[in-house]
C-alpha cells in the first residue's frame, strides 16, 4: 500500500511537470523546473530522492518506531502479567484474612458459649447452695416457730387450767347461789 502511494505520487508529480511546458516557453526564460529540457535530469534527481528517502524510511525510521511499539507492548503486557499476579496475590490474602476472621470468630463464640456454660453451672451451683441454704433456714425457722407454738400452748394450758378452774368454780358457785 505505501508502494502504491509513493508511485502513485511520483506519476502524479510526473503529470503536472509534463503539462507544465506551456507556461514555461510563454513566459520567456520563466522557471528552470518547468523547463522541459531539464526533465529527465529532474526525474532522475526526484527518484533517486524518492529511493532514498524510502529506503530511509523502510530501514531505519520505521523499524525504530516498530521497535518502541513492540517495547511498550511487551512493557505494557509485563505490567498486566505483574498487575494479575498481584491482584491474584491479593485475592488470596483476603480470601485467607476472611478465613482467619471467621477461624478467630467461630473460636470467640466458642470460648463465650463454654464461659456462660461455666458461669451457667457456677451460678446453679451457688443457687443451690443458696437454695439448700434457706431451706435449713426455713426449717429452722419452722422449728422454732412450732417450738414457740408448742410452749406457748403449754403455758397458755398452764394457765388457761387455772383459770379454766376458777371460771367454774365461780360459775358452778354462782348457780348455787341462786
Amino acid at each position: 500500500m505505501r508502494l502504491f502511494r509513493g508511485v502513485f505520487s511520483a506519476v502524479a508529480v510526473m503529470a503536472t511537470l509534463t503539462a507544465m511546458p506551456a507556461f514555461a516557453q510563454e513566459g520567456g526564460k520563466g522557471l528552470p523546473q518547468f523547463d522541459t529540457s531539464l526533465f529527465p535530469e529532474q526525474i532522475f534527481w526526484l527518484i533517486v530522492t524518492f529511493a532514498f528517502l524510502y529506503i530511509m524510511m523502510a530501514f531505519v525510521a520505521l523499524p525504530g518506531v516498530t521497535k518502541t511499539q513492540d517495547r511498550r507492548a511487551q512493557t505494557i503486557a509485563e505490567e498486566m502479567n505483574a498487575a494479575r499476579v498481584a491482584n491474584d496475590a491479593a485475592q488470596k490474602a483476603a480470601a485467607d484474612m476472611e478465613k482467619t476472621l471467621a477461624d478467630a470468630r467461630s473460636r470467640a463464640s466458642h470460648h463465650v458459649n463454654d464461659m456462660l456454660a461455666s458461669l451457667a453451672d457456677e451460678t446453679l451451683e451457688e443457687k443451690t447452695a443458696k437454695d439448700h441454704q434457706l431451706k435449713n433456714h426455713l426449717n429452722a425457722a419452722e422449728s422454732n416457730i412450732a417450738l414457740a407454738r408448742e410452749t406457748a400452748l403449754r403455758k397458755l394450758h398452764g394457765e388457761i387450767a387455772p383459770l379454766a378452774d376458777a371460771i367454774v368454780s365461780a360459775v358452778c358457785c354462782k348457780g348455787e347461789r341462786t
